[in-house]
């Protein structure tokens, strides 16, 4: 996991976390930008261990949503919107991302309810790849740490080649790679011991 981690040094060369149990796995490449305390490295885990995250963008309105919230969690860190993510989600499930505002991919890890969220932006400003490979399922930021970990066989899609050369674009789900998927625009996907489901 470390490998393939480093493998998106290029994306966050500020700081580097992986934290993991039995059910979930999770890595960050970090670049500081709104709070650059170490505070706010990720994988970022809550007060009491319960919600694990790991995100990539930004939230405009973390500030006002914080607000909110400081009214029954207490923050460790001065103004990550990380933290603020953890918390809105402690708050309101998974409803809260119709709260945010901004340009993100996320990941939520509710150890309680062994269930991980995958959410996008409503305008797709930040990519989210995943594939499932026998039992498991990953997920990147770019495509090729999926690759990379050799889980899949590297195989071209055809029609999306075929889109692209019609259209100049692939539309989500597709990707170049068969059995790679994107993330649609303003989705989540829902992974528990079940399955996984696109909401």
């Amino acid at each position: 996991l470390s490998t393939i981690n480093n493998g998106l040094a290029h994306r966050g060369p500020d700081a580097s976390g992986i934290s993991h149990d039995n059910f979930v796995a999770l890595a960050h490449r970090r670049l500081s930008i709104i709070d650059l305390s170490s505070e706010a490295n990720q994988p970022m885990v809550c007060d009491t261990g319960s919600i694990n995250i790991v995100f990539n963008g930004e939230i405009y309105n973390f500030s006002e949503i914080r607000k909110e919230l400081e009214k029954d969690f207490s923050f460790r860190t001065d103004h990550s919107d990380t933290e603020t993510i953890i918390f809105a989600y402690k708050k309101w499930g998974i409803d809260a991302i119709k709260r945010f505002r901004g340009m993100f991919s996320i990941a939520i890890y509710d150890r309680e309810m062994e269930r991980v969220y995958l959410m996008r932006d409503r305008l797709g400003k930040k990519p989210l790849y995943y594939c499932s490979a026998g039992d498991k399922i990953w997920f990147a930021s770019e495509i090729y740490p999926i690759l990379n970990a050799k889980v899949i066989d590297k195989r071209i899609n055809d029609e999306a080649i075929y889109h692209y050369l019609s259209l100049f674009t692939i539309n989500a789900p597709n990707t170049f790679f068969k059995g790679v998927y994107k993330l649609e625009a303003g989705h989540y996907l829902c992974i528990d011991r079940s399955g996984m489901k696109d909401m």
